[in-house]
């Protein structure tokens, strides 16, 4: 009963109560009850060994499953850790890949400017040719022509050859001026079509470069 009232175990309390009630009974009826008594006792006993193997197994079940706990919780903050400064490190290199992206975006955008530019002058060199260069062509025609004339016209007028030598040396002149004059056109339109081209195409490659 001591032992019951200071474990605060109802089993044991239970115990005591069944001994002394065979006790009592083995006094009124003269059987010895310590027979009994110590049956149940070994019985007890018996189960609280069961009980007390039961919770080491359980204990030691759960300082297994605590300690796999723990291995596993520093596995984990370990992974935690390391996601982190991926997490970090892709960050940063994110924010440096958007400055860059921005940064091309804004030169493209210069290129593309600077590009239509570029092909509404060239557009406007190209159209001044294209005018100029047969209104130039057709003078030169023209005064060819009127050399020939003039050649044929005085070869018969032998009196005036000296005046015509004169004015058919001034046509030739003249005629020698505006070649050269539709020659340098011409290798300037050249030029500068050749030119355009090549930038053209390195405009092509650095957007795409870039893009």
């Amino acid at each position: 009963r001591d032992l019951a009232q200071r474990d605060g175990s109802k089993a044991l309390a239970q115990l005591a109560s069944r001994m002394a009630s065979v006790v009592r009974y083995g006094a009124m009826s003269g059987e010895d009850p310590f027979g009994k008594v110590k049956t149940m006792i070994s019985s007890m006993i018996a189960k609280l060994e069961e009980a007390a193997g039961k919770e080491a197994d359980q204990k030691a079940y759960c300082d297994k499953e605590m300690a796999d706990t723990a291995a596993k919780k520093e596995t984990k903050s370990a992974d935690v850790s390391a996601l982190v400064v991926k997490i970090d490190s892709a960050s940063a290199k994110a924010a440096t890949l958007k400055q860059e992206l921005a940064e091309l975006s804004k030169e493209i955008a210069e290129m593309d400017t600077a590009r239509a530019e570029y092909t509404k002058l060239r557009q406007e060199e190209h159209a001044t040719y294209s005018k100029n260069a047969p209104e130039l062509k057709a003078g030169i025609e023209a005064v060819k022509q009127a050399i020939t004339t003039l050649r044929d016209y005085y070869s018969a007028e032998k009196e005036n050859a000296g005046a015509a030598g004169g004015i058919i040396s001034m046509l030739e002149v003249a005629e020698a001026d505006f070649s050269k004059g539709l020659a340098e056109m011409e290798a300037s339109e050249a030029t500068a079509a050749a030119d355009y081209e090549k930038a053209s195409k390195q405009y092509e490659i650095t957007k795409a470069m870039k893009e």
